[in-house]
C-alpha cells in the first residue's frame, strides 16, 4: 500500500514539473530583445517627472520587470508579443516619500505600468500605451 501511494505521489510531481511554462514571461525573441536593458522615465501622461530620484523600468530576457517608482522599488513579470505588452500586479515595497506630491506620481506610475497594453520603440525611446493607444509613458534607454 504505501509503494502504491509513493508511486502516485512520484507520478504527480513528475507530471507537474514536466507541465508547459507558465505564459506569464514569454515573448518573442527579439522582441524580448528590444525591452531587455535599463529605461529612466521622461515623460509620466505627457509630464515631465517630479523630484530628484528617477523613475526607472528595468526589463530582463525572461520577463522579470523591476525599477524605481521615485519611493519604492517595485517587480513584476511582463507578457510580450510584437507589439503587446502586458504586466502581472507589481509587487512594491512600502516606504512613504516626503512629499505626497511623489507618492502620488509613484501611484500613478506603477498605475500605468499595469494598464499599458502596447508599447512603440523608436532608437532609444519606449512608449507605452493603453488599450486606446493613448500615451501613459516615455522612456529613455539608459
Amino acid at each position: 500500500m504505501r509503494r502504491i501511494i509513493l508511486g502516485i505521489l512520484l507520478l504527480l510531481v513528475v507530471g507537474c514539473s514536466a507541465a508547459e511554462p507558465s505564459p506569464a514571461a514569454t515573448s518573442t525573441p527579439a522582441t524580448a530583445n528590444l525591452l531587455t536593458g535599463q529605461w529612466q522615465l521622461s515623460a509620466l501622461a505627457g509630464q515631465p517627472p517630479l523630484g530628484t530620484t528617477p523613475l526607472t523600468l528595468s526589463v530582463a530576457e525572461n520577463g522579470m520587470a523591476s525599477g524605481n517608482g521615485g519611493c519604492n522599488q517595485f517587480s513584476s513579470t511582463i507578457t510580450l508579443t510584437e507589439s503587446t505588452i502586458a504586466f502581472t500586479p507589481i509587487i512594491a515595497t512600502r516606504r512613504a516619500c516626503a512629499d505626497p506630491s511623489l507618492n502620488n506620481q509613484e501611484a500613478a506610475y506603477l498605475a500605468a505600468l499595469e494598464s499599458a497594453r502596447s508599447f512603440q520603440i523608436d532608437g532609444a525611446t519606449l512608449r507605452l500605451l493603453d488599450a486606446q493607444n493613448t500615451p501613459l509613458g516615455e522612456f529613455v534607454r539608459q
